[in-house]
């Protein structure tokens, strides 16, 4: 009898043994498939988050690039949003090559809204030494690019929000005039200005400047004159002569100068051959040497040639349709012609001594683009992140 009672407690104890082992087996078996669902959602959600942030660098990788495209064109929408804006104007951007190509990015069942918005930030007239600018169009500011993208997933026949994706970016950017602006509006109104220089020149002249019927007196002490000297509105600065080329605002091989605002050289500059003129721009530089024509691709381009250090030098009798500038502090800028000058644009120097011009007639014509003030201001926008921000929900 004892034995058959320790025979029956010990089957009990396996047994209970065997049903706490099932017991644990199936909670570790529900544990494991809970957390493989687990992973499996976790791996799901860091996919679409994935998705949702391509997707947002993409629509801001074209909202950067329209707006470099824009700020260059004076027609588009964005060129007279930022022209004068103030802080905390905001725009809608449409931006059709992203919405075109989403769905590449999208599983099957999946479909994706997005918004995408161009704000100013702010926008300052002063330079860094609080002296205003003459426009109060000109200046630096910051812009904003603010993306939101939302995932929606339409499998159950309805839209429900899987995953929302905010990107923000900072960028700088400037606003200038290309005709260094002044209390009465662009400095280049005379075809020919001399600053220490008291000559004058008639009918009898070498030199023949043809009258500008909207030409102003001439200032009382032309040695007052400054020309761009807010450096803080100089798209680019110290560069050398090759980087100009490498960055195809002097494109040598096709004889194209690509001009988009104020860009500073510490090189002499030499243009040999005929070249057209795209854009609007100033290129400064030590000193300049031209030895064939330099042309318009159109009539609302505009060419400024400004010599800080040396003077220019002109060894062509073709037309160069430009603004030469030649001034220091040394009063040494000066313009030579190797050939009979025909300039149209205007030519301003310190001095001018026509020994060293050829014995030629030569002709300066003023070209009214240099007295458009309105249509000379150029939008320069940084292509680097001043800051930039990501959040999701």
């Amino acid at each position: 009898m004892l034995l058959a009672s320790r025979q029956y407690r010990r089957q009990g104890s396996v047994l209970l043994l065997a049903i706490f082992i099932a017991i644990s087996l199936t909670i570790l078996s529900l544990s494991y498939f809970r957390m493989m669902q687990a992973a499996r959602n976790t791996d799901h959600r860091l996919g679409q988050q994935f998705i949702a942030r391509e997707i947002a660098l993409m629509l801001r990788e074209e909202a950067m690039a329209t707006i470099q495209r824009d700020c260059r064109d004076r027609r588009s929408q964005i060129f007279w949003f930022m022209l004068g804006a103030v802080a905390g104007a905001e725009l809608e951007m449409r931006l059709p090559l992203a919405s075109d190509n989403l769905s590449r990015l999208l599983q099957p069942g999946f479909s994706c809204e997005f918004s995408s918005r161009l704000k100013i930030v702010n926008f300052i007239n002063y330079d860094h030494k609080n002296r205003q600018y003459a426009s109060k169009k000109e200046g630096h500011g910051i812009l904003a690019i603010h993306i939101e993208v939302t995932l929606l997933d339409e499998r159950a026949g309805g839209k429900s929000t899987v995953i929302k994706e905010t990107l923000h970016s900072q960028y700088d950017y400037m606003v200038a005039s290309m005709l260094s602006l002044g209390s009465r509006g662009s400095s280049l109104l005379r075809p020919l200005t001399l600053r220490h220089d008291r000559q004058t020149f008639d009918s009898y002249s070498s030199l023949q400047v043809e009258a500008y019927e909207n030409e102003p007196e001439a200032p009382t002490n032309p040695a007052e004159i400054k020309l761009y000297d807010r450096i803080t509105l100089w798209r680019l600065r110290n560069l050398k002569l090759a980087d100009l080329e490498q960055m195809l605002i002097i494109d040598r091989e096709r004889k194209i100068l690509n001009l988009h605002g104020i860009c500073h050289c510490n090189d002499s500059i030499e243009f040999a051959g005929d070249w057209q003129i795209k854009g609007k721009g100033v290129i400064i530089a030590n000193s300049f040497n031209i030895t064939g024509a330099m042309k318009k691709g159109s009539d609302e381009d505009l060419l400024v040639l400004y010599a800080r250090k040396g003077k220019i030098t002109v060894d062509t009798s073709e037309k160069v349709e430009a603004a030469l500038i030649a001034v220091n502090d040394s009063r040494s800028g000066t313009v030579e012609s190797r050939q009979a000058l025909n300039l149209s644009g205007m030519l301003l120097a310190d001095y001018l001594n026509l020994d060293n011009w050829s014995n030629n007639q030569h002709h300066i014509s003023f070209d009214k683009t240099l007295a458009n003030a309105d249509s000379s201001y150029q939008i320069s926008v940084s292509p680097w992140t001043s800051f930039r921000s990501g959040a999701r929900n």
